[in-house]
């Protein structure tokens, strides 16, 4: 066999073998995927009964990008009716659900109202910005017990003044794009079509531009 024959007998080996691997790449990438969703299922399974608080701009939340989207439905699942969201309700987590048309999981929530309301799964826990799109109550109690209910309030409100402590302020605009450091302060900058300026000392907000 001479050096061309052998080079295309080896190249036909090599696609063949590709063509076998790839549907077995493909499975291992779906079983990786559905251990991982299995595995959160049944996580988001042991925070039934716990309750969320909303914060001030209702069923509104700040995505990736610091534009708002939807955090619960708007509508209440049981009559339709527009839900009146008010910042210090609570929302009990009752059960998981499959969403009616895509067959998604959702999470369903009632407040003391009784208003039913749901949210994709993946709403729970902190957004990649460090903000949350529903607060648990015990985290919520935490944090008013360290700094206060004034602040801690205010941040459920999407609020902001002088003296609120940094790990507040940043639940209401998430993680900085960029941190300059000096001796005594930080510059925190949000960027977007106009940055925003934000400026701490001793951990606590000092001013704004």
């Amino acid at each position: 066999m001479d050096e061309r024959k052998k080079n295309e007998a080896k190249t036909r080996k090599m696609n063949t073998f590709a063509n076998r691997s790839l549907p077995v790449q493909l499975s291992l990438a779906k079983l990786f995927t559905f251990r991982w969703q299995f595995t959160y299922y049944n996580y988001l399974r042991t925070l039934i009964g716990q309750k969320f608080y909303l914060s001030d701009e209702a069923f509104r939340v700040f995505d990736d990008k610091s534009n708002f989207g939807y955090c619960l439905s708007p509508y209440d699942i049981k009559t339709g009716k527009t839900i009146d969201f008010q910042p210090f309700d609570l929302w009990e987590f009752i059960e998981i659900a499959e969403k009616e048309g895509d067959r998604s999981l959702i999470a369903i929530f009632r407040n003391n109202k009784g208003e039913v309301s749901y949210c994709d799964l993946f709403q729970f826990g902190k957004t990649k910005k460090g903000t949350y799109n529903l607060l648990p109550q015990k985290e919520y109690n935490r944090l008013a017990k360290k700094y206060g209910l004034h602040y801690t309030q205010l941040m459920l409100k999407n609020d902001y003044e002088r003296g609120m402590p940094k790990e507040l302020f940043r639940l209401v605009w998430g993680t900085p794009d960029k941190v300059n450091t000096s001796t005594y302060s930080e510059q925190w900058i949000y960027e977007g079509l106009e940055n925003d300026y934000f400026y701490f000392s001793n951990e606590k907000l000092s001013g704004w531009n």
